[in-house]
């Protein structure tokens, strides 16, 4: 197990239109135990947000992917349309997100309506996202290699349940 600040990883980059307007890139060199398949925990502030499997992407992929969806503000995310009624609902992110950014992005990795709940409940914190805030999000890993015993998709699915972490499902 190794565990990683956000800050340690990756240089937040904001160009663009907000809200949709950060890029997470990773820093050199990435530390090669990154490199193998395996299961990772995101946290935020202490609070377990995600579990994830990363084995068809690099961990450190898997890892921009889930900053760039569940802090609502990756360049490259989606909203489906159970999400934009959930952004358009809530009194936090209505203000940020019109419609026609809702509608209007690019077809990529597509958010959840719990990374809506999570990103509406932390919103004070997150529109105003700089390279201070990714000191909040560390990510702990597990490689395949601690696991052996288990494989990382069973180690995956049995944490989610029994931890129930806000931004999975």
């Amino acid at each position: 197990m190794k565990t990683y600040l956000a800050s340690d990883l990756f240089e937040l980059k904001v160009s663009g239109n907000f809200p949709l307007d950060c890029e997470f890139i990773a820093k050199e060199p990435i530390p090669q135990d990154l490199e193998s398949s395996g299961v990772y925990m995101m946290f935020y502030k202490q609070e377990l947000v995600y579990v994830g499997l990363a084995d068809l992407q690099p961990a450190i992929v898997r890892f921009q992917l889930q900053l760039s969806t569940i802090t609502l503000r990756g360049k490259q995310i989606h909203f489906n349309s159970n999400c934009q009624n959930q952004v358009v609902q809530s009194v936090n992110l209505v203000k940020d997100f019109a419609f026609p950014i809702l509608n209007a992005n690019a077809p990529g990795v597509e958010v959840s309506v719990n990374r809506v709940y999570f990103a509406e409940r932390n919103w004070a914190v997150l529109k105003s996202m700089n390279q201070a805030t990714l000191k909040d999000f560390v990510f702990v890993w597990f490689p395949k290699n601690n696991c052996d015993n288990i494989s990382p998709v069973e180690n995956r699915d049995s944490w989610i349940i029994a931890l129930n972490p806000s931004c999975n499902g």
